[in-house]
């Protein structure tokens, strides 16, 4: 993919109607959308996650893994990993549900 910039003054893309132009950096900022976005949640998951948090209710949760999230988007339904957290006989959050879906 020719970066979005490089494409608009380009001397190839003199050649083309405004609206050809428009177009094909239309769809290369479609594409980058959803890459740049999972930049922003990728810190969430990257750094080592606390060992114990509490929940609104003042219970205690420990780590567990990461799991899968969707999240719907302009740029489609997307999935990427979160951290999770549970009491034990219990559901647990996964707080950056709430800290970057909310």
């Amino acid at each position: 993919m020719q970066k979005p910039i490089e494409y608009g003054v380009s001397e190839g893309s003199q050649s083309h109607t405004a609206y050809e132009v428009e177009l094909a950096l239309f769809r290369q900022l479609l594409a980058l959308g959803p890459q740049l976005l999972r930049l922003f949640f990728l810190p969430g998951t990257c750094v080592r996650p606390p060992e114990l948090v509490h929940a609104s209710d003042g219970t205690r949760l420990e780590y567990h893994d990461l799991r899968a999230t969707t999240y719907f988007s302009l740029f489609g339904k997307m999935q990427f990993p979160q951290r999770y957290f549970h009491a034990p006989g219990s559901e647990g959050p996964c707080p950056l549900d709430a800290e970057r879906l909310g």
